[in-house]
């Protein structure tokens, strides 16, 4: 055998040694490769069945609800359309994460966003009727699941605006039927030959222009689905701070009159309820108390928002009140959408007097002496002084300052003698003690005659003491 003979039979075993080999490589590898892709196949298709027959049934309850929507109670179809959201969306998440590792011939990407599109779905079907009807999602205490993602605040929307948008849910549907059939043929061509079970949310008429119209219009008629605006005060809810004080000697209160303690700042608590059906947002709470001397009156308010069947408890911002005087308390709810059989407001009120302070109390007076020519000033101890109103040397009206509830500033008038320093507020004049004398000295009488110190500083005149108010 020549050389070259020789050389091209030693390659041609070569190449059949590769050859074998490979095939032989192949042949070990192959069964294991398609049989991990069988298995992957067949147990995403196990896993989707079940969130199949969900969806499934999901879809069947869809169908059920439309055409009973109009008859419904508002209630009721808020309840079904939050079931319907909470569900589908569940369904979704779940779906969502059976992707790893992937099945077949992108059979996973498929399915996932079948179940992804059947819950937008479901949400903007809850949206279209929430803006249609002024529905709200109610909250939900029982489901696992986190809550719906449907806005609780919906702009209003226009019946030729919620066809639009029922034609375009029907067009999301059928691309998840499209999506999910899809998703069934990959997964049976793939290794394993899996088999999904069929699902296909039918075409319901309300997704056609024609359908969608007649629905929008058979709800905007319906009337159990009419909305109500019902805000009210409950009634016997109204309380004030300070509490009223209790009629003395068990006397009955008369009504609508009440008295409260001493005070210089007077609240309103109301309770304010929504017996309507629809969310009451910007209600208006508002509290006028106006002196009965004819003085003009302090008006305090606060908005609140309230959900359909709800009550809040609303406290409104002190108005300023003087002890001593008598004022007429109206509260008053205005609801921002008035309606038409219950009135565009609702109010109460009653009257309202507040009891005078206890007289005051003289304790001392520091120093105890002066000039007859008055001008000094002196210091007032005692107690009760916060509400003072005069300060009086004898008969005589003296300028103060009140410095706290036990010291008054106050500068001596002229006069002769020994008086008795007084201090009065609306509860009274204080009484004598032994600590309330003040001795005027004539300039030629005593060691000290005519060395008092003597003071300008006064800042509060008889006049201008009185507390407002009244």
């Amino acid at each position: 055998m020549s050389r070259s003979a020789r050389a091209l039979a030693v390659g041609a075993v070569a190449a059949a040694v590769a050859a074998f080999l490979l095939i032989g490589g192949a042949l070990r590898t192959g069964p294991q490769s398609v049989s991990y892709l069988r298995d992957v196949n067949r147990s995403f298709a196990d896993q989707v069945a079940v969130l199949t027959a969900r969806s499934n049934a999901l879809g069947r309850q869809l169908g059920t609800l439309l055409p009973a929507m109009a008859a419904s109670s508002r209630p009721a179809l808020e309840a079904s359309l939050d079931t319907l959201v909470q569900q589908a969306e569940s369904i979704a998440r779940q779906a969502a994460v059976l992707e790893s590792p992937a099945p077949s011939g992108g059979a996973g990407a498929d399915v996932v966003a079948a179940f992804a599109q059947r819950a937008t779905a479901i949400v903007d079907l809850r949206r279209t009727l929430d803006r249609l009807l002024v529905l709200s999602p109610l909250p939900t205490v029982t489901s696992a699941d986190p809550p719906a993602t449907v806005a609780p605040t919906p702009p209003a929307l226009s019946a030729a605006a919620a066809a639009a948008a029922l034609e375009r849910v029907g067009g999301t549907i059928a691309s998840s039927n499209r999506s999910y059939a899809a998703g069934r043929r990959a997964l049976r061509a793939s290794p394993g030959r899996a088999s999904l079970p069929p699902s296909s949310w039918r075409t319901a008429t309300a997704w056609t222009p024609t359908g969608a119209a007649s629905l929008v219009a058979a709800l905007g008629a319906s009337p159990t689905l009419a909305a109500v605006h019902d805000v009210v005060l409950a009634t016997g809810a109204l309380a004030l701070i300070p509490a009223p004080v209790p009629p003395a000697n068990g006397a009955s209160a008369p009504a609508n009159a009440v008295e409260v303690p001493p005070t210089s700042k007077l609240a309103v608590s109301a309770v304010v309820a929504n017996r309507g059906n629809v969310p009451a947002r910007h209600v208006t709470v508002e509290v006028q108390v106006a002196p009965q001397t004819g003085k003009a009156p302090t008006r305090r308010s606060r908005t609140v928002s309230i959900g359909p069947g709800g009550s809040t408890t609303v406290t409104l911002p002190p108005a300023p009140v003087a002890p001593a005087h008598s004022y007429t308390v109206t509260v008053t709810v205005a609801p921002p959408v008035p309606d038409a059989t219950t009135g565009a407001a609702t109010s109460d009120t009653f009257s309202v007097t507040v009891a005078p302070p206890s007289p005051p109390a003289v304790a001392q007076v520091t120093p105890a002496k002066g000039p007859e020519r008055g001008g000094n000033t002196v210091v007032v101890l005692g107690s009760n002084f916060r509400q003072a109103t005069a300060v009086k040397f004898g008969t005589t009206d003296a300028s103060f300052t009140i410095v706290s509830g036990t010291e008054i500033k106050a500068v001596v008038p002229p006069g002769t003698g020994t008086v008795t320093v007084t201090v009065e507020n609306a509860g009274g004049p204080s009484g004598y003690s032994a600590g309330n004398q003040y001795t005027y000295e004539h300039p030629r009488s005593g060691s000290g005659a005519g060395t008092t110190t003597t003071s300008t500083t006064a800042t509060t005149t008889p006049s201008s003491a009185t507390t407002a108010g009244g």
